[in-house]
């Protein structure tokens, strides 16, 4: 029996051992295998490109302003060059416009044509609701607002023609029972439901010109409208589309009239803000599916930029989000 007991302590000890070992030699490898990086990844300056920091401080002091304005405050999202590749571009859904492609969202011009001067000078103004494009008119003067709109054309061909026109919009049509039902009717044939769903709650992802993801508007919160939720902005929405998102001009598929059905169909889809008596929250962030409630979360917390490859500028590797593979220093 003694031998026994001895036998079965020695046993013990020796798996003690190797384990105490195990551990010594995983402790090491960690220490050792982990101290330089096995890569370190750099994106194509055409896809993300760094910046100098702070922001434009590597501008030749011959910088013209409206180029000067544009490195210190619209390179992070925009790129140096205009091609919506700063290093804030992965964080960001949609991505940032790539100016050298000559293709705006909001504007009053026909979609064959570029944006008037105002609409350039109306987004930087205002900024775009409910996106990474905040309103600039508190920052930047009158004058700098210009210059950087000029600055925006020059990145791009788009404007070497005849001034734009800006599209007359008609006068609304009656928002009346019948006029609402004519908009569900358009709705539906039109393939609007395809990407804003039957309900018009959007939030199925696309892809835009570039392929990069797209999330379909939710048209029951307006105030989501980045273009503005007046009914002539929607009106100008549906007409000009949406370039270089999926959102197609209507303007050969409809009448004015018929667009005005669907502008009055849409806000009739509209429910109480969350912040207005009545109201309840309904965004992305309250999904009931919680698969697809914690994967908007996890971008919009920006759990990718601890937990995914990143470049010492903070650009991550949006392909392998959350594969983890940075180096934190503590």
């Amino acid at each position: 029996m003694g031998n026994l007991l001895i036998s079965r302590r020695r046993v013990l000890l020796v798996t003690l051992g190797l384990l105490l070992v195990l551990d010594l030699c995983r402790s090491l490898y960690a220490r050792v295998g982990y101290d330089q990086p096995f890569e370190n990844w750099q994106p194509d300056p055409a896809v993300y490109a760094e910046l100098t920091w702070s922001q434009g401080a590597d501008l030749p002091r011959d910088t013209p302003p409206g180029k000067r304005v544009f490195g210190q405050r619209c390179a992070v999202c925009h790129g140096p060059d205009g091609r919506g590749n700063g290093p804030a571009a992965p964080s960001l859904i949609p991505r940032p416009r790539d100016f050298t492609k000559g293709q705006f969202k909001y504007k009053s011009t026909p979609a064959d044509q570029p944006p008037s001067d105002a609409d350039l000078i109306k987004t930087v103004s205002a900024g775009l609701r409910a996106s990474a494009m905040p309103f600039w008119h508190d920052i930047l003067s009158a004058d700098e607002i210009r210059e950087v709109v000029a600055h925006i054309k020059s990145l791009s061909d788009a404007f070497g023609g005849p001034a734009p026109t800006p599209l007359a919009v008609p006068p609304r049509v009656s928002s009346d029972a019948a006029g609402i039902g004519r908009g569900w009717e358009l709705f539906k044939t039109q393939g609007c439901v395809a990407c804003h769903g039957p309900e018009g709650r959007g939030g199925i992802r696309l892809a835009d010109a570039k392929g990069s993801p797209v999330i379909s508007r939710d048209l029951t919160a307006p105030w989501t409208f980045r273009g503005g939720s007046e009914p002539e902005q929607i009106w100008l929405r549906i007409t000009t589309g949406l370039a270089p998102s999926p959102m197609p001009s209507f303007a050969d598929k409809t009448t004015p009239s018929e667009r005005w059905d669907l502008v009055n169909y849409i806000l009739s889809l509209a429910r109480t803000p969350p912040w207005e008596p009545g109201g309840t929250f309904g965004g992305p962030g309250q999904l009931a599916d919680p698969v697809k409630r914690g994967e908007y979360l996890v971008h919009a917390e920006m759990c990718g930029l601890c937990h995914t490859q990143a470049t010492r500028g903070g650009i991550y590797r949006d392909e392998y989000f959350l594969a983890g593979g940075q180096r934190v220093d503590v």
